[in-house]
């Protein structure tokens, strides 16, 4: 299931990362699994390799290959936001 927290799409030359659609059941694949639920699929060009990231995964990933900035992101009243932690009013 697609994480109803993080929704990045993001394409680059050697990068394609996108969310998994939400029928698909998979365990995170990352280089140090973890083992919680992928909810991102990033595929690599150069190397002709497709990895299921979760949440967690997904941020680093981004943020180590400068997909997202290190800061994290605000939400629209300037309060930080995390991944994976559910906003609320």
């Amino acid at each position: 299931m697609s994480s109803i927290n993080l929704q990045l799409t993001a394409t680059g030359r050697h990068f394609s990362l996108s969310p998994l659609p939400g029928h698909l059941y998979a365990d995170c694949t990352a280089d140090e699994p973890c083992g919680a639920r992928a909810s991102h699929r990033l595929l690599l060009r150069r190397t002709a390799s497709v990895r299921l990231l979760c949440d967690t995964h997904t941020v680093e990933w981004a943020r180590d290959h400068g997909v997202l900035s290190a800061a994290p992101a605000a939400d629209s009243r300037g309060a930080a936001v995390e991944p994976g932690v559910p906003m609320h009013d």
